[in-house]
């Protein structure tokens, strides 16, 4: 199992406390948990969530698995990896553009990484550091905060073949939180940072991503809502139904509780496949480096970071 942190936020500004729960039949540990009935009152225990997922249909649920050992969790962020870094798919655009074409190694951006003679694909290890890192830091917030499904790989073993990461209602990304994370997932790998400009600027684009989303989250959803932190099936096995099965999950989870769901992508691509699950555009944004970010152009492609928002359905 996988210790995680006290200190999260409920929705009217309390802390909440901390609860326990037995994984796989090991010792109980400390496991932050903070789901919201339809009254607004906070839900704590493993017991409590499991309650939420068996008053669904059995047909959302079938296959899927709610991730909390920290072999299971590292396996998550191997999958969203391959899927956001552009191992046989088009990376993410938001996310290629914080690594950049100093660390892609190719003049074109969003791009697929091209398989070699044998046909591995073989990231550029510098560029791998930043992805990994990235996904590293959104499954540990995750399921520090909020809650993790998986679908299995069909081959069985410790892989999974799609991962969506929550944070339900009441949780929020705070200092307090981001300072949990730092402790817990270490500092970015910016060891070349004083002597690169290249990494210098890879960071300066990461900061402004992560300021400018986290400042129009709040204007667009000041209320409390499920947020889809990240959604990833694996190259090999995207358009198979993974990630249809997790997004109606996530979204049925959301009107048992009359909750609004919020996320980010970027790319028509991307906003193209949100929309037929029922979200709507809300707001996008491009994201301008700070003057420190070097020559880098900002991030505009398809109007920028795109929020998206699926109002909450009567179950």
């Amino acid at each position: 199992g996988l210790a995680t942190e006290k200190g999260f936020v409920t929705e009217k500004g309390q802390r909440a406390a901390p609860s326990t729960h037995s994984v796989s039949g090991a010792a109980s540990e400390p496991q932050a948990r903070g789901f919201l009935t339809e009254g607004g009152e906070e839900m704590r225990g493993a017991a409590e969530v499991d309650a939420l997922l068996a008053s669904l249909d059995g047909a959302l649920t079938e296959g899927v698995e709610r991730v909390t050992s920290a072999e299971d969790i590292e396996a998550c962020v191997v999958v969203l990896y391959r899927a956001f870094a552009g191992l046989g798919a088009p990376p993410v655009m938001i996310l290629d553009w914080v690594a950049g074409t100093e660390l892609k190694g190719c003049i074109d951006l969003f791009e697929p990484i091209r398989a070699n003679a044998d046909g591995v694909f073989v990231d550029n290890p510098e560029r791998e550091k930043v992805f990994r890192y990235g996904m590293r830091w959104v499954v540990h917030m995750c399921a520090m905060y909020g809650v993790i499904f998986a679908i299995r790989h069909p081959g069985g073993g410790s892989k999974f073949s799609a991962v969506a990461a929550c944070l339900p209602p009441g949780r929020q990304e705070t200092a307090w939180t981001t300072l949990k994370m730092l402790w817990k997932v270490g500092l970015p790998p910016w060891e070349r940072l004083f002597r690169s400009a290249e990494w210098k600027r890879v960071q300066a684009r990461a900061f402004q991503t992560f300021r400018t989303t986290r400042l129009a989250e709040r204007e667009i959803e000041p209320q409390p809502h499920w947020k889809l932190s990240t959604l990833g099936v694996d190259p090999a096995l995207q358009q198979s139904g993974y990630g249809r099965r997790l997004l109606n999950l996530v979204n049925a989870l959301a009107d048992l509780g009359q909750y609004d769901v919020y996320l980010e992508c970027s790319g028509a691509r991307n906003e193209k496949i949100y929309r037929k699950f029922g979200f709507e555009v809300r707001r996008k944004v491009p994201v301008v480096p700070a003057r420190n970010a070097g020559a880098s152009a900002p991030f505009s492609e398809n109007g920028g970071v795109c929020m998206m928002v699926r109002p909450a359905s009567m179950p």
